[in-house]
């Protein structure tokens, strides 16, 4: 029941009024949102490289910062299906 009438007062989400082509209806939600933001750019970076996959592996595989944490949980999901199973 408090989500029925919460939900009478929330805004449309911006990402869904662009979808539908409202940018300025989304630009009046995030102004509401978050008050700072005058002008929204909606153009994504285009110089931004982002790493490929298997230099993602390649990291994740050979820093020490991030194998031991995912070994661990690999380890741990592998123990709690052969206790529970």
């Amino acid at each position: 029941m408090p989500f029925a009438v919460g939900a009478f007062w929330m805004p449309e989400s911006p990402t869904y009024l662009l979808s539908k082509s409202h940018e300025k209806e989304a630009c009046q939600v995030m102004d509401r949102l978050y008050r700072q933001i005058s002008e929204v750019d909606f153009k994504p970076d285009s110089e931004e490289k982002l790493p490929s996959t298997l230099e993602v592996y390649k990291l994740i595989f050979t820093k020490t910062e991030y194998l031991k944490p995912m070994l661990t949980g690999i380890i741990l999901m592998a123990f709690f299906q052969v206790i529970f199973k």
